[in-house]
């Protein structure tokens, strides 16, 4: 039996008093890893903030059944582990410090983490495949080394639902692959939810269960590459990105400029 952690309803956000977001209702499963997709301007970063409260909302936005909106910024740390395009740090910190960090939420004010907590930190840079990279200073990765160690900083902070602003938007190829591939494997390992705010559609295709497609803030598609039609998915597609096509290898599909997809 399917069990619902993020449910929307009816659910709108707010830009400066200007809804960007309109009406969307979906849910995410427990275990599911769902892409975000659309061009620029179509809401993707706008929702992800409005289901992290961190923007003006209306409707109702669920996480394990309880609003986010009743919860305090605690409260939804524990619930809600929200990745955006930059990790935000700018200043000297090591690797394992800055994955420390995911027990804020959890931890008393002044507090530092435990013998445990640290023990489960170094854990989950292993995990990441960044364990050796413990006692260097944070900034001197790469932005896929950073990427990881945000995605094991997420992972302490034991937040059933991870939400990913573009994380490979700073990527090459090989780094885009490595960081989505890391991503989707250990959050069926770890049975936790994920949605992934992403450009390439190809990407989502491969690593992702659904794609919700979002167009002008309407939620205008919500289907899966493993579940759907290829007729179904190529007509989703097509509504944001023009002159397309869909090729199927095996059990992959490759996003392809159609030269004739206009005419559809």
């Amino acid at each position: 039996m399917t069990q619902s952690l993020l449910t929307l309803s009816d659910f709108g956000v707010f830009y400066h008093n200007n809804q960007i977001v309109k009406g969307v209702s979906c849910t995410v499963n427990k275990g599911e890893l769902v892409a975000l997709l659309g061009a620029n301007g179509s809401g993707k970063t706008t929702l992800m903030k409005g289901i992290c409260a961190l923007a003006k909302t209306s409707g109702t936005c669920e996480v394990q059944g309880q609003a986010v909106s009743s919860l305090t910024p605690r409260q939804r740390a524990q619930k809600i582990a929200y990745i955006p395009q930059r990790s935000g740090i700018t200043f000297s910190v090591s690797v394992l410090d800055t994955v420390l960090m995911g027990y804020n939420s959890v931890l008393p004010t002044l507090a530092s983490p435990n013998a445990e907590q640290r023990i489960c930190a170094q854990n989950m840079l292993a995990e990441v495949g960044m364990a050796h990279r413990g006692d260097d200073d944070f900034l001197t990765l790469s932005e896929g080394q950073k990427q990881l160690v945000i995605l094991a900083r997420a992972l302490v902070q034991q937040a059933q639902l991870l939400l990913f602003d573009e994380p490979d938007s700073a990527l090459d190829f090989n780094n885009k692959r490595l960081v989505l591939k890391k991503i989707a494997d250990i959050l069926k390992t770890q049975q936790k939810s994920g949605i992934l705010c992403l450009h390439d559609a190809n990407f989502a295709l491969k690593y992702c269960s659904r794609l919700l497609i979002l167009k002008d803030g309407l939620l205008v598609a919500d289907v899966s590459p493993k579940l759907d039609a290829h007729s179904t998915l190529e007509k989703a597609l097509r509504l944001v990105y023009n002159g397309v096509m869909l090729a199927q290898h095996g059990e992959n599909y490759i996003m392809m400029e159609d030269d004739d997809a206009a005419e559809y």
